[in-house]
């Protein structure tokens, strides 16, 4: 209490004011960021990329875990939103390592998952009528595609993805 109480001052300090709701969950408490993009994972991925000087960003949505109500944006609002200490790390990685996140990220679609990817500087479709094709290993690690993807018509920016290309 006494710890919590000297940074009091800090973490109710107004850094920002939001003008709507950006939601992760709805009024049933159903977690839409599992299963779809939404505009705050938009949000905090956009910051992610910015932060980390990159083309890109991914980020599992299960990081997420509160909505960012309207008013006043403190310190105190960040972290309930990002609770967990997570770290922003870069890499270079290639275009086919996206492609295969991204496959691995959808492939519990249509049931929710906190893997599902919430991305920044990409755009991609998918198609929940095909089976996932995604092999993964006895930790549920990921393995590989093995048959048709789900994931499409993948941009970086503007460009379409080149597997081979950083």
């Amino acid at each position: 209490d006494v710890i919590v109480a000297s940074y009091a001052d800090t973490m109710e300090r107004k850094i920002g004011t939001l003008s709507y709701d950006m939601i992760v969950r709805d009024e049933a408490s159903y977690d839409i960021s599992r299963v779809e993009e939404n505009g705050l994972c938009d949000f905090v991925t956009d910051a992610y990329r910015a932060i980390g000087g990159t083309q890109t960003a991914l980020l599992t949505s299960g990081s997420v875990r509160n909505n960012l109500e309207a008013g006043d944006v403190t310190y105190n609002s960040i972290l309930n939103i990002l609770p967990y200490s997570n770290d922003v790390v870069t890499a270079k990685v290639t275009g086919q390592m996206i492609l295969d996140a991204l496959e691995f990220g959808v492939s519990k679609l249509p049931d929710i998952s906190a893997g599902f990817p919430q991305v920044s500087g990409i755009t991609f479709h998918v198609n929940k009528e095909i089976p996932s094709s995604v092999t993964v290993d006895e930790k549920n690690q990921f393995v590989s595609v093995d048959g048709e993807r789900r994931v499409t018509d993948v941009k970086i920016g503007e460009e379409a993805l080149d597997p081979e290309k950083e």
